[in-house]
This record gives structure tokens, C-alpha cells and sequence, in this order.
């Protein structure tokens, strides 16, 4: 189903530039095994952990209410 043009639910289209960065992605992701694939998907993961964390505790945040906030992300 497609909304009205201007519709929140429409999808820009997206630049001749970054379509070109996706494709050069997926080319270099679809050489890897699906192990190394896993690797990849798991730095990946706690790396957005450690900006979350890094970013909570900039923010001002004690350790402990870091853990708090973390914690009940994780739920």
C-alpha cells in the first residue's frame, strides 16, 4: 500500500553516491564466510555498547547508573 506523495511512510531516493557505497559493501561482505560474518556482526555490537557507554558517562552518569541504564537496555 503507498501513501499520498510527501507521505512519512514514502522513501526517499537515495543518491547515486551512497548506492555506489552500498554495493561496494555488499560485494566485500559476500566474500566472507558466515563465521567471519558473525565476527564482524559481534565487534560490531560492542562496539555501539562502548559509544553507549562512553556517551552515558560524558553525559555525566556514575558508573553505577551507567550499569543501571545498560542493564535495563538489555531487557
Amino acid at each position: 500500500m503507498r501513501g499520498a506523495k510527501g507521505s512519512l511512510l514514502e522513501r526517499p531516493n537515495a543518491s547515486r553516491v551512497l548506492e555506489e557505497i552500498r554495493k561496494a559493501g555488499r560485494a566485500a561482505s559476500a566474500q566472507l564466510g558466515p563465521g567471519q560474518r558473525m565476527q564482524m556482526a559481534f565487534a560490531i555490537s560492542m562496539d555501539a555498547l562502548r559509544l553507549c557507554r562512553a556517551g552515558l558517562n560524558t553525559q555525566g552518569f556514575s558508573e553505577s547508573q551507567v550499569c543501571a541504564i545498560m542493564d535495563e537496555k538489555g531487557r
